[in-house]
């Protein structure tokens, strides 16, 4: 709830509906707040605060309910292309990283067949791990790079054994597999759930109110490093989407019959009421 939480209540004024609408997270800032849309019976209000401390980044603006002119609402996938060309990088320097670390430790030993075995051991888990954590793909891309890189380096020392001919066949194909899945990962690590969010205003403009993937906490820096915060949908994300026009539109037009209409809902309050859901 926004109200009564460092923002003060007009006189009279009541929670229609609170919807927890998204989730803002910076990778280049750290920062990571719950972005939540209220409507009272005076004002439509929206904030974000740092989950870790509050006083550190807060985002907060609102609009006067009876200023409303209209909204516009998109919830689904983007596209970072900034964001596919930097994990393209990372995922490359993490791979070569890998590679200099494991031979550089394990040189000595190349012919070694408990060296083959425990390397072998190491690469399979690391791809499993890398294909069970596809769903995050910034450890997954952590994972694969280990397994490419222990892959390379099978592959390289089967050639320097006497019977190595032809031997390093099957490690190379597994590490060119693992590039390609790579791939996949930075697709993965650029594409992004979002949602974007505009309430247009009566007598002002830009939008007063704005939620967007590619803003907020990231507006005072580079257009790159913007495309490192991505404000995914929260839980209320949908069915503010559905609601959310009617809410204002009978507010507006029918007052307290308005809101005594999605009281019967369940989930009208004063300020001091918790928020039922």
């Amino acid at each position: 709830m926004i109200l009564n939480n460092r923002i003060v209540a007009c006189e009279g004024e009541m929670v229609v509906r609170s919807y927890k609408c998204g989730v803002y997270k910076s990778l280049f800032l750290g920062t990571k707040a719950d972005g939540v849309v209220e409507v009272t019976n005076r004002r439509i209000l929206f904030k974000a605060s740092d989950s870790a401390d509050e006083n550190r980044n807060t985002l907060y603006s609102e609009i006067p309910i009876s200023e409303v002119s209209g909204l516009s609402l998109f919830k689904g996938l983007s596209f970072s292309i900034v964001a596919f060309l930097a994990g393209l990088i990372v995922s490359g320097l993490l791979v070569y990283a890998a590679s200099q670390i494991l031979s550089g430790l394990t040189r000595e030993h190349a012919t070694s067949g408990l060296l083959k075995f425990v390397l072998w051991a190491i690469a399979i888990g690391a791809a499993y791990q890398a294909y069970r954590d596809r769903v995050k793909p910034f450890r997954g891309l952590m994972f694969n790079a280990l397994a490419i890189a222990l892959f390379t380096l099978i592959a390289q020392y089967a050639t320097m054994s006497y019977d190595g001919r032809g031997k390093g066949t099957l490690p190379l194909l597994a590490g060119l597999l693992l590039m390609g899945f790579q791939l996949y990962l930075v697709f993965r690590l650029a594409r992004r759930n979002t949602i974007d969010f505009h309430l247009f205003s009566r007598s002002t403009q830009p939008s007063p109110v704005a939620i967007s993937g590619f803003s907020a906490f990231d507006a005072r820096i580079s257009e790159i490093t913007r495309t490192m915060t991505s404000f995914a949908p929260g839980e209320d994300a949908t069915r503010m989407m559905n609601e959310l026009g009617a809410v204002i539109s009978d507010i507006q037009s029918m007052g307290d019959f308005g809101i005594e209409k999605w009281a019967r809902t369940g989930q009208v309050g004063n300020t001091n009421q918790t928020e039922e859901r």
